[in-house]
């Protein structure tokens, strides 16, 4: 295991807060709007300091803000908290800015993490099972079965097929990796040009199986302004049942 760390995984987290739209119209980039006090980025950054399973963590955003994400974490906070390890610029598109987060994980890590930053209400129980998976199978990625039918069209406004929503899953962050397989599958996308829509589809297309690691409905994607009031309505949810830890350092 990386680092002196036991019997556990070294593990190292990058959360990605890179976005440059306004699309909610809020005047803020949406990672940094807050939600009952804290701003996504804040509360991504607490779950994952609070776990005992993540050793690291690294922070992409937008060049312009990483002063900012400072200021917004000593707010928080008290003071960047000791598991961030940098806070560091993204790239032109998601993809870019994850590598540059893989870059600045410490070199013997085991196990990586890839997290977005617009997800504010991922719990440490699904950052420890991610972990565990990817520990077991090399990737894992956190998802909940598709409870919608799902239509494909060809590519018009005829449906072509409806598949088994059976076998169908809504792919979340976090997912995990070892970390030589997510720099491989990083590195081969870059060579070839490819974009993926989300990080365990690199691995796949280099033939690598990514366990499935169920998520949590509560782990939402903040996108739009009804993400925002669900938001809202989650961190109440959250703060009256589990009556929030104060995250001290």
């Amino acid at each position: 295991m990386g680092k002196d760390n036991g019997d556990r995984p070294y593990a190292g987290a990058v959360i990605v807060a890179a976005g440059r739209g306004q699309r909610l119209g809020a005047g803020i980039k949406k990672q940094f709007i807050r939600i009952r006090g804290l701003s996504s980025v804040a509360r991504c950054t607490r779950a994952f300091g609070l776990c005992a399973d993540i050793n690291e963590v690294v922070i992409v955003v937008d060049g312009s803000d990483i002063d900012y994400c400072k200021e917004d974490l000593t707010g928080a906070f008290g003071g960047i908290p000791p598991k961030v390890k940098a806070i560091v610029a993204g790239g032109p598109e998601r993809q870019d800015s994850v590598f540059e987060g893989l870059k600045n994980i410490f070199i013997d890590a085991d196990i990586v993490l890839i997290h977005d930053g617009v997800r504010p209400f991922v719990q440490g129980g699904l950052i420890s099972a991610v972990v565990r998976d990817a520990s077991e199978a090399g990737a894992s990625c956190a998802a909940v079965p598709a409870h919608e039918t799902v239509k494909m069209t060809d590519g018009g406004s005829f449906v072509c097929a409806t598949p088994d929503r059976s076998k169908l899953w809504y792919a979340q962050t976090p997912q995990a990796f070892r970390r030589d397989i997510i720099f491989r599958a990083y590195e081969k996308a870059l060579n070839d040009g490819y974009r993926g829509t989300d990080d365990s589809c690199l691995a796949e297309r280099l033939g690598y199986k990514v366990k499935i690691t169920m998520g949590d409905r509560r782990n939402i994607k903040i996108t739009t302004a009804e993400d925002l009031i669900m938001a809202g309505v989650i961190a109440d949810e959250i703060a009256d049942s589990e009556a929030e830890r104060e995250y001290k350092f």
